[in-house]
């Protein structure tokens, strides 16, 4: 991954590529962020099942997130993202 993240930077230059901001070049980044989100998922999804050995636990660790996802979007209304 980042190796990935490190071939489709468009400059060699961190200072560079945070001063430039061109459309084209954020659109790159962005979709590269895509790719990566998929690969750290996968990634996730790989190391539960090594460490979770019975298929039930599994099971349960892949469906307890889908179960708590509506609790959260109350609280995460209120956070101002600008401040992060």
């Amino acid at each position: 991954m980042i190796i990935g993240y490190y071939l489709h930077l468009p400059f060699f230059s961190f200072h560079r590529m945070m001063t430039e901001r061109r459309i084209r070049m954020a659109a790159v980044f962005i979709r590269q962020m895509f790719f990566s989100a998929i690969a750290v998922g996968v990634f996730i999804l790989f190391m539960a099942r090594i460490f979770i050995r019975t298929i039930n636990g599994y099971k349960f660790a892949l469906l307890a997130p889908a179960f708590l996802y509506p609790v959260f979007p109350p609280f995460l209304s209120n956070v101002d993202s600008s401040r992060l």
